[in-house]
């Protein structure tokens, strides 16, 4: 259950990093 618990905590952390990533890299391309 621990190993689960850790493998979509680390899901939710990856999207929301690719998500911040995103908002970013267009706000960069705007500029």
């Amino acid at each position: 259950m621990a190993s689960e618990l850790h493998e979509n905590r680390g899901k939710i952390i990856l999207d929301t990093i690719r998500h911040l990533y995103r908002r970013n890299s267009r706000v960069t391309m705007y500029k």
